[in-house]
């Protein structure tokens, strides 16, 4: 909502937003649902959402869903086995930008608690998108992940994969191998850090994750490299 200096509402910007969480079959089968309608920018260059004919022209109305089954297997204390599968769409009623369907497959397997000397994860994920302005597009990610805990509060952490996209990039270069290395440091219930730098196909990259809390404030801050595109902010649950 905005308001003029004698308190008087000028405009107003309305959202929907809709999440649905469900549990199909016991500790086997899950679904997660979410839809969202909410007035975005064009271009983060252009006049912000505001009123007058500049502003407008910069305004898109995004409708954005999701629907995703998957399934979650657990061996006891040795692991946790996820496989999903994600359906989304976005429709942002510009010709500019166009509409999109994407469909997501991913696969983790993340170790239990029999693992107490040493943490590991696998991570696969490929996306597929269909765009009315380009062709079909695609992403694959795998990596593996390890953590080896030095006393109750730190942990050094590793990961290693591999990169692999399909859009044109200006260096010529769009895949390749990742690595990264970093601390976890977890001091007490209210506090956490984890920090990382290593490389991917595109350069230097680095991680950073802060959370503090008190009996009245909430502290983070975060920071992160990574690949992302306009409609993956679309279909965030937050602008």
């Amino acid at each position: 909502w905005g308001c003029d200096m004698e308190g008087e509402v000028d405009r107003s910007q309305p959202e929907l937003a809709a999440r649905l969480k469900a549990e199909l079959l016991s500790e086997l089968l899950y679904f997660d649902g979410n839809a969202r309608i909410a007035q975005q920018p064009v271009s983060v260059f252009g006049p912000l959402l505001s009123p007058g004919e500049y502003a407008i022209a910069n305004n898109a109305e995004v409708r954005s869903y999701s629907a995703s089954p998957y399934l979650v297997r657990r061996f006891g204390g040795s692991a946790t086995a996820e496989l999903r599968y994600v359906l989304d769409a976005v429709d942002t009623g510009r010709p500019g930008l166009g509409n999109s369907d994407g469909r997501t497959a991913s696969f983790s397997l993340v170790s239990g608690d029999n693992w107490s000397e040493m943490g590991w994860d696998v991570r696969l994920r490929e996306q597929r998108i269909d765009d009315e302005l380009a062709p079909e597009s695609t992403a694959q990610m795998a990596s593996l992940g390890l953590r080896f805990p030095l006393g109750r509060t730190l942990a050094l952490t590793a990961n290693a994969g591999y990169d692999k996209y399909d859009y044109q990039a200006l260096g010529g270069v769009n895949e390749g191998r990742s690595w990264s290395a970093g601390f976890s440091w977890t001091p007490s219930s209210r506090t956490r850090v984890d920090a990382n730098a290593g490389r991917r196909y595109y350069g230097s990259s680095y991680f950073l994750s802060a959370d503090h809390r008190t009996r009245r404030t909430v502290w983070s801050v975060h920071y992160n490299d990574e690949v992302t595109s306009t409609r993956a902010q679309f279909l965030l649950p937050a602008t």
